[in-house]
């Protein structure tokens, strides 16, 4: 399961995480390195600085740094993994793209693995809600201030990008095959995620040993009913519906994992 950082505040990371701790359920959480209040499209109430905002969404340099800073490291210490998100929420060339990793990694004492792009799809979204290094954007034009393909090359052994998204109202008949959920593209390892409110439905496409699922969800967000399975997390009700919902996928031998130990245990069988 994989959580993006998205409007999750200091307090809602400290709750949620210590009950999937409690619980023994194992997460990857994506975070920013810093939230900015430029905003390239003022006009608009749909731009990348109006959807998430400082201390609303927490990370590692705002007021609540140093306490969020430990959680982080702690949960490193317990096998859960911090993902990179982008340096912030909005745009960022290629200099604080690069100054975003280093800083995460810096303060938090680990070396990130995996990046989950941030910042809508340009196919369905309006352009003032895509970032402009992301790989459907200008991510990949070597003549862009905000080119970073080689930087997510060099930085990062795996990444979601291009909005690689299943989609069950549109894909029938599902593949969860490790080799189409993780697979190589432009030189290297991507993935595929699903809404983890599709879990259920989801569960009938897992058949053998060789399926997985990554499933993503916000634990900030709070725009799903009060108790939408693995999407709601504002109340101690729903979290701990989610929690006792993904125990029981581990009692009936389904094995949860953050992205970084799965494919490490599969670079371990081959």
């Amino acid at each position: 399961m994989v959580s993006d950082c998205d409007h999750m505040t200091l307090n809602r990371a400290r709750s949620v995480f210590s009950a999937l701790n409690a619980h023994g359920v194992p997460f990857t959480n994506a975070i920013f390195n810093k939230l900015e209040t430029y905003d390239e499209h003022p006009y608009s109430g749909r731009s990348l600085a109006k959807h998430c905002r400082p201390l609303e969404t927490c990370s590692v340099v705002d007021e609540t740094a140093s306490a969020y800073i430990e959680i982080l490291k702690e949960q490193n210490k317990l096998g859960n993994e911090i993902a990179y998100h982008g340096n912030s929420q909005i745009s960022n060339d290629r200099e604080a793209f690069l100054s975003g990793i280093r800083n995460i990694n810096s303060l938090c004492d680990l070396t990130m693995t995996t990046y989950i792009e941030h910042g809508g799809n340009p196919g369905s979204h309006p352009i003032e809600g895509c970032k402009k290094e992301t790989l459907a954007m200008e991510g990949k034009n070597m003549d862009s201030e905000f080119y970073v393909y080689d930087l997510i090359l060099e930085n990062f052994k795996q990444a979601w990008c291009y909005f690689d998204l299943i989609d069950l109202k549109k894909e029938d008949n599902v593949s969860l095959n490790k080799r189409d959920i993780f697979y190589n593209k432009d030189g290297m390892k991507l993935m595929r995620r699903a809404r983890a409110g599709d879990v259920v439905n989801l569960l009938r496409f897992m058949k053998n040993e060789d399926d997985v699922c990554i499933l993503y969800t916000h634990f900030g967000y709070d725009g799903y009913p009060t108790g939408t399975l693995l999407e709601s997390w504002n109340t101690p009700r729903s979290v701990e519906k989610n929690c006792l919902f993904l125990k029981r996928l581990q009692k009936e031998g389904f094995k949860l994992q953050t992205i970084q130990g799965y494919l490490s245990e599969q670079d371990d069988k081959n």
